[in-house]
């Protein structure tokens, strides 16, 4: 079974009884999103991890994609990007061969960029899941400014 849409995104025709089943698991679906005004969780690895939570708390608070179901990913994010820093500022400073082989440190580096990735797609701050949102904000808000380019014809 695929990743499930939001209803907005089905382009489908469905029945009154699948729109309204939709509906309702869109309803139940949503959390609240208290974690995006609270403190940074103790689970967050150093002060740049914070930081980072911080900077994607703000950005996510006009974004309804997030609840506090899935602050765990947010998380994840912090923790990850921070080392994923912490090894390419290393890494800026050593050789990337060492003795003949690729420096281990560039390992590190894709596997923090991996998990990163993973963590921001979970998150709700992908690019993917920005232009998903994106779409629904599109339709439910139609005003596309035709009327003030043409004047109301």
């Amino acid at each position: 079974m695929g990743v499930r849409k939001p209803m907005a995104l089905h382009t489908g025709h469905h029945t009154k009884e699948e729109l309204a089943t939709m509906e309702k698991e869109n309803e139940a679906a949503t959390s609240s999103r208290t974690f995006l005004t609270a403190r940074p969780p103790k689970e967050l690895i150093d002060k740049r991890a914070r930081d980072i939570w911080k900077e994607q708390c703000e950005i996510l608070k006009d974004m309804d994609i997030i609840g506090d179901l899935d602050a765990f990913a947010l998380v994840g994010f912090a923790n990850s990007k921070s080392l994923y820093e912490k090894a390419s500022k290393e890494l800026s400073t050593q050789p990337l061969c060492v003795e003949g082989k690729a420096n281990p440190l560039i390992n590190i580096q894709i596997k923090y960029a991996n998990e990163m990735r993973a963590f921001a797609s979970k998150a709700g701050i992908s690019v993917d899941t920005r232009l998903k949102y994106g779409a629904l904000h599109v339709q439910e808000n139609p005003d596309d400014g035709i009327d003030e380019r043409f004047g109301g014809i």
